[in-house]
């Protein structure tokens, strides 16, 4: 009976640990997304700078 309450738990666990992993990930992927969205428009900022006489 034990056992079985452990299997039980570890099987919630594991699919909670997917589901959190899964999760961040998402949250990892919007995060780069974002990132590279500011970057660009810095980029472009800082390559108009450069261009323009000082």
């Amino acid at each position: 009976m034990l056992l079985k309450t452990e299997d039980n738990y570890t099987e919630l666990d594991r699919r909670k640990t997917q589901e959190v992993r899964a999760t961040l990930e998402i949250l990892v992927a919007l995060d780069f997304i974002f990132l590279a969205d500011k970057n660009q428009s810095y980029g472009r900022r800082n390559n108009y700078d450069r261009s323009t006489p000082k």
